[in-house]
């Protein structure tokens, strides 16, 4: 974190900006990692006389987080790109922008989240609700199977069956939202 510090005040001194595409999913994700980072600008301009950008906060975010889960900054950047992904999805096949401070929107990134912990780790979901979902939400199902998919993909490990008919469900909420 330090180096990033020391390199995000010198982006400062340069002009150079850093788009972080990121922010929404992270003040979501990581609210409390992010705030913290934001209150850390006064001290970072304290000490070097540069005031950090909103952007580089987020990236900062990121670091806190990594220190706070022992994951490292890259698989959480991987996972919040993944998430951001999987959000895009659904909108394209939604056909719609979805409410991002609605309590289901914030539901459904913080399952993402914690199916790509779960993934990672092997964690199995103790519930099969592909059945039922199959037959109730079948819209929703295909969804969840294209994010899941796409997931395994990127995390390049297989995802338990289990976690469609559960991702489903959030998403299942979306549509009726």
């Amino acid at each position: 974190m330090a180096d990033h510090l020391a390199f995000a005040a010198r982006r400062e001194r340069e002009n150079i900006f850093l788009s972080n595409p990121f922010i929404p999913d992270i003040k979501i994700l990581f609210g409390k990692e992010y705030a913290v980072a934001l209150e850390s600008r006064s001290i970072i301009e304290e000490m070097t006389g540069y005031r950090i950008s909103d952007d580089e906060a987020g990236f900062i975010a990121l670091h806190i987080h990594s220190g706070l889960s022992d994951e490292a900054v890259s698989e959480t950047l991987k996972a919040t790109q993944l998430i951001d992904e999987s959000m895009q999805i659904i909108e394209e096949h939604l056909e719609k922008e979805m409410q991002k401070e609605a309590l289901n929107y914030i539901r459904l990134m913080s399952h993402l989240y914690y199916m790509v912990v779960r993934t990672k780790t092997g964690e199995a979901v103790n519930i099969d609700l592909n059945e039922f979902v199959q037959e109730k939400y079948p819209e929703a199902m295909k969804i969840a199977a294209l994010i899941c998919d796409n997931m395994a993909e990127k995390l390049e490990r297989q995802i338990m069956q289990e976690e469609v008919g559960f991702l489903a469900i959030h998403i299942q909420r979306m549509i009726a939202a």
